[in-house]
């Protein structure tokens, strides 16, 4: 898949390694301080999924490796959260991101590949309800991915990773 190539530089495997750890400890933060409103859970963390869009396809290496580790260490479902959520949804997510042709469709498809996934997920290994649980993931995604999660990646990219801004963003 051409649209999944990175051009390694030690500057971009730097990069990817420090959003890795900021993903590993955002996602064990967020576990325990994550806000609820009504149904809606805000992960926090989710506002750098945004980062794939604005910045390129190596921040997908470093949801990978990040949501891997983060899943190995908190995850109640074992092996298939690691393979699934960690790696599956990455990729399904990081290359719909990357497809997308303009940071709010990239944002949706974010948001509906986290809630179609994690509700499935849930559904086959805990026979969970899957539309009382799709609808509030995908809702809370989008609202944090929307609202945080643009500007935040756009200033991130711009101002303090110093990467270029995609030529097509």
């Amino acid at each position: 898949m051409r649209l999944l190539k990175v051009d390694w530089t030690p500057r971009l495997l730097a990069h990817t390694a420090v959003l890795a750890a900021v993903i590993v400890a955002t996602n064990m933060l967020t576990s325990v301080f994550s806000f609820s409103v009504g149904p809606l859970n805000l992960r926090i963390g989710d506002a750098l999924l945004m980062l794939v869009y604005y910045s390129g396809p190596w921040a997908i290496y470093a949801f990978i490796i990040g949501g891997t580790v983060s899943n190995l260490l908190g995850s109640p479902l074992g092996l298939i959260d690691v393979i699934w959520g960690g790696v599956g949804l990455s990729l399904i997510g990081g290359y719909l991101s990357l497809r997308a042709p303009n940071a709010v469709t990239s944002a949706l498809a974010w948001a509906l590949t986290t809630g179609i996934g994690v509700a499935g997920m849930l559904t086959l290994m805990l026979g969970l309800p899957f539309w009382a649980l799709a609808v509030p993931i995908t809702l809370s995604n989008a609202v944090v991915l929307l609202i945080i999660g643009i500007p935040l990646c756009r200033t991130l990219v711009h101002r303090v990773l110093w990467v270029p801004i995609r030529r097509d963003r």
